[in-house]
């Protein structure tokens, strides 16, 4: 294996960067701003979620390695469900494919159970 090569997929570049830069986010969310740890994680990953999508359109549109839908389900699936959703709006994107949207509001919905059940249990 050559040096730097394990780094080369689509997928572990990208899932890499996004866990990095939501990891950061919520590290200085939560310093700088005195946030709880759960609403600086979900402010940055959502802000996460809305730039890859942003940026596997533009990469759409102008032939550039594309984002994998594997990592844009990760990045829903840590969280960023309200940022994947504006930014599948606002930059039109995925927004048609019907085998990416099932996934998309598969994993919305199970968190959002979740959720209820976790609030319901306290």
């Amino acid at each position: 294996m050559v040096a730097g090569a394990r780094y080369s997929s689509p997928f572990r570049l990208y899932g890499l960067a996004a866990l990095l830069a939501s990891s950061l986010g919520a590290l200085l969310f939560g310093l700088l701003l005195s946030w709880s740890a759960l609403l600086s994680w979900l402010v940055s990953v959502n802000a996460v979620a809305f730039l890859f999508y942003g940026l596997d359109k533009r990469r759409a549109q102008t032939g550039g390695r594309r984002v994998p839908e594997n990592v844009l389900w990760g990045i829903v699936l840590l969280g960023g469900g309200l940022g994947g959703l504006c930014g599948m709006l606002l930059f039109r994107h995925k927004t048609r494919k019907g085998s990416f949207q099932f996934v998309f509001w598969t994993i919305v919905l199970v968190e959002v159970v979740a959720a209820c059940a976790w609030l319901l249990m306290r």
